[in-house]
């Protein structure tokens, strides 16, 4: 077997791939772990803890026909840069936040807006 250029690209296009699709539902399977930290840290119940949760996978499932209009009139490239700009902030100001209520909107909007942009990259 022959080891071409493409061959080679191809796998490391297979790798990063590997790789982003581990980093994004990372964070889906650790949303367990951060409800019952949220819960502990910001001293709430159980339905107030697990609403930023409940909001995040809302809007990234709300927020695809909008990143899709927003990709025909802008790009996709300026999309999705947007969304990981968005979330990478939120989820940095999160680790400030010092009620329920700013966690909520952060991770809710912010971190629930960048899966939706970078799923719909992958898919285009």
């Amino acid at each position: 077997m022959k080891v071409s250029q493409e061959t080679i690209s191809g796998g490391v296009a297979i790798f990063a791939c590997c790789v982003l699709y581990g980093l994004f539902m990372g964070t889906v399977r650790m949303s367990s772990l951060l409800f019952v930290a949220c819960i502990a840290r910001y001293d709430v119940d159980r339905k107030r803890a697990s609403f930023p949760f409940v909001l995040a996978f809302a809007v990234r499932n709300i927020i695809g026909p909008v990143a899709g209009f927003f990709g025909k009139q802008f790009g996709i490239r300026k999309v999705v840069v947007f969304g990981v700009l968005l979330s990478t902030v939120s989820i940095g100001a999160c680790s400030f936040a010092e009620d329920i209520v700013t966690v909520t909107v952060l991770w809710g909007v912010g971190h629930g807006n960048k899966r939706k942009s970078n799923l719909l990259h992958l898919n285009f």
